[in-house]
């Protein structure tokens, strides 16, 4: 059975790539967005969905919309 698998998988060749050591990305100092814009969004979100990334449920963000565009 031993010579069945060695003979069905064969080693990879390993392949390497320069990585360059310092990327060049811009910085954001700054981001801003207007109430009405965070209200439009945030007033068509679908609450019933699940949440994302940042744990926080789509229906909080929803019910605080005005809140979180006024601040």
């Amino acid at each position: 059975m031993g010579n069945f698998f060695s003979s069905v998988f064969t080693e990879e060749q390993v392949y390497t790539t320069d990585i360059p050591q310092k990327s060049e990305h811009i910085i954001m100092n700054t981001i801003s967005f207007d109430e009405e814009t965070v209200i439009d969004k945030l007033s068509h979100l679908k609450t019933t969905k699940s949440y994302g990334p940042d744990n926080i449920h789509l229906h909080i963000l929803y019910e605080t919309r005005f809140e979180l565009a006024h601040h």
